[in-house]
């Protein structure tokens, strides 16, 4: 395995290499809740970088997307939301919070809102999958597994 770099940057923005869990390489911008993550191993490579850039500019942008979507996509059935739930979608203010976006090596990603106050984003929150600029999936995070090495 090749030294991977220690900072990264485009658009104005820098990322340095923070610890992760499961020593996946990451990066992170000090001033946004965005991070790069690479695996296998490796430095990503510009066109990720340049999104990660663009994803930490505008992420109050993306995160509306991402919220308009899940109160789009939330009221299917499937998703188990009481009809209390359901109305937090039609209000004004969103009931999502805390947002913070993952840019993987392979140019996917994902806005997770690490705060609602949905049943279904009791304990890690709720995701938001992005193709490009568009959301095209919610992530049901309710199941997921937290690994602490420690």
């Amino acid at each position: 395995m090749s030294k991977l770099s220690q900072t990264l940057e485009a658009r104005g923005i820098r990322f340095e290499r923070v610890d992760s869990p499961n020593a996946l390489p990451c990066w992170a911008p000090s001033s946004e809740p965005v991070s790069i993550v690479v695996e296998p191993p490796a430095d990503p490579g510009e066109s990720v970088i340049d999104l990660a850039a663009r994803v930490a500019i505008e992420l109050e942008r993306f995160a509306g997307r991402a919220a308009d979507f899940l109160c789009d996509g939330l009221q299917d059935p499937q998703y188990g939301l009481t009809p209390d739930e359901i109305a937090l979608l039609s209000a004004a203010e969103r009931p999502f919070d805390s947002p913070e976006a993952v840019i993987w090596g392979d140019g996917t990603w994902m806005i997770r809102f690490g705060e609602s106050s949905l049943r279904i984003a009791e304990e890690f929150g709720i995701g938001v999958n992005f193709n490009g600029e568009q959301p095209v999936s919610i992530e049901n995070l309710s199941d997921a597994e937290y690994v602490d090495e420690e």
